[in-house]
């Protein structure tokens, strides 16, 4: 079992969370239990840091990544 960090832009009901531990398990092969919290910076989305791999799935991190490649078509 890996312990791992979970911030999401808003709170996350029980089936919200097992559905993303689900993934997670299945997509890394082990068990995992999150430690979660709320950071409304993210936007929407989530930021999941397992075994020191980070995972940002949020929308602060799509928006920031549009923003570089339109100023590097500009």
């Amino acid at each position: 079992m890996s312990n791992a960090i979970l911030r999401s832009a808003e709170a996350l009901d029980a089936e919200a969370l097992a559905n993303i531990t689900q993934q997670f398990e299945a997509y890394l092969g082990k068990t995992l239990t999150f430690e979660v919290s709320v950071d409304p910076n993210l936007i929407g989305g989530f930021v999941a840091l397992i075994g020191g791999k980070l995972f940002d799935l949020s929308v602060a991190a799509q928006l920031a990544q549009l923003k570089t490649t339109l100023q590097s078509e500009s």
